[in-house]
């Protein structure tokens, strides 16, 4: 799930970590430690400590205004006082100080009206990063921010535990998703191979709620779909923007230019929930000659440019499909296509996500992450809260025939007309 660009950064000082004093208080080696990491995650980045952004932007230093002693103190005293009643008098279970510390962290990331701000543990960012890869211990999913599955891979447990696209999944082993954020509640799907997960799911189409239950396994996530139409027309479908893509992605195109009678391409992005942004600017660069892809705006006003450097698909005529599941990196590439006049969009607007969240690596393993800077496509519109406006709307009807697909047959219709192809002597 996207396309967050990842900026994994290191304190410069390390704390000497969490020491718990007798029992019902916190020791003073705990509140060195704690005094630390409050001034970290509380206001994210203070005038006590400075990140480097060595990945994405080498030499960089934010700050900001931070805690003073005194107000630092007096949330040390505070949350002191919460953890020692709670540790001396709760009585309907028996919660350890590192929970209780954990839930200091997410409460100040929840504070924030930013759905995709999060905290992790050491445990559940390790996940993360190995999830981003597109090969994984899990179930064979791709989902939307909303839970709702969007597509089910091939010869994996959840196909065969009979799991469809358009479900929603409301719980995971009991417990409820539906208030997480995306990156939050995948750490509950995934796990180690072997793992046995029990998901609570809605289908909307007949209002059933079911239960299933499946043992993780390796998934290698097939991204990229293709087939050759007629006239010379290629398909290729990106499922997701992960790692893998890339290598994918480059067969299939190289396959697809090998082709004496390679005449145009129809992109299909929906249901594309996002991924990595260095996949998509892969990609943008392979389909687009050089030239603006996308960029960002900060709080500060700094711009950062995305570019392509290729040569592109000269002489190609392409369309892009997307719908209201086409969200993230997929809105990236349909917008720089469209707005560069590379190619016609055809669908439903896109689902609007056009955010970059930024995750600081802390020096325990830990991270948080929350929204930095808004996408703007190579015209400057905004993504965010507005998606992409196809060139040619097309909806899909709900009682769409099987085998039918009117927005497929749109966009081929469009790169007949750019051949001078008339529908009519099409083979």
């Amino acid at each position: 799930m996207m396309d967050d660009r990842n900026y994994f950064e290191e304190r410069t000082n390390r704390s000497s970590g969490f020491a718990a004093g007798e029992e019902g208080r916190l020791g003073r080696g705990f509140w060195k430690g704690f005094f630390t990491a409050i001034l970290l995650i509380g206001i994210a980045v203070g005038a006590f400590w400075y990140f480097n952004r060595p990945i994405v932007i080498p030499g960089r230093s934010t700050s900001g205004e931070g805690l003073d002693t005194e107000e630092a103190e007096a949330i040390l005293t505070k949350a002191d006082q919460f953890i020692r009643y709670i540790d001396e008098y709760y009585i309907l279970e028996d919660i350890p100080k590192e929970s209780l510390i954990e839930g200091i962290y997410r409460g100040i990331m929840g504070t924030l009206s930013d759905r995709y701000a999060a905290y992790y543990t050491a445990e559940e960012f390790e996940e993360i990063k190995k999830n981003s890869q597109g090969s994984f211990g899990g179930m064979g999913i791709s989902v939307t921010p909303d839970r709702e599955i969007v597509s089910v891979y091939e010869d994996s447990p959840a196909s065969e535990a009979g799991i469809q696209p358009g479900d929603i999944i409301i719980a995971a082993d009991g417990t409820d998703i539906t208030g997480m954020a995306q990156d939050e509640y995948m750490t509950l799907l995934r796990g180690e191979v072997g793992d046995v997960r029990t998901l609570t799911l809605l289908r909307p189409s007949t209002g059933e709620t079911y239960e299933v239950t499946m043992t993780l396994r390796i998934v290698n996530q097939k991204t990229i779909v293709w087939k050759w139409l007629d006239n010379g027309i290629a398909y290729l479908q990106i499922t997701n923007f992960h790692v893998i893509t890339i290598e994918q992605f480059d067969a299939a195109l190289e396959e697809i230019q090998s082709a004496e009678d390679f005449a145009g391409l129809i992109l299909d992005l929906r249901n594309n929930p996002g991924g990595e942004l260095d996949t998509v600017v892969h990609i943008a660069d392979k389909l687009m000659p050089s030239g603006l892809i996308a960029y960002t705006l900060e709080k500060t006003g700094e711009r950062e440019d995305f570019t392509s450097k290729g040569e592109g698909l000269p002489g190609i005529p392409m369309a892009v499909l997307i719908n209201g599941d086409s969200a993230s990196a997929s809105e990236l590439l349909a917008g720089a296509l469209k707005d560069r006049g590379i190619a016609t969009v055809v669908g439903t607007q896109s689902f609007g996500k056009g955010i970059v969240q930024t995750t600081w690596w802390l020096g325990d393993g830990s991270a948080f992450k929350m929204t930095t800077a808004k996408y703007y496509t190579p015209g400057g519109e905004e993504i965010q809260g507005v998606g992409i406006t196809p060139d040619v709307v097309v909806e899909m009807p709900e009682d769409v025939e099987e085998g039918t697909d009117p927005q497929l047959d749109a966009a081929y219709d469009v790169i007949l007309d750019d051949l001078g192809i008339a529908a009519d002597d099409a083979a």
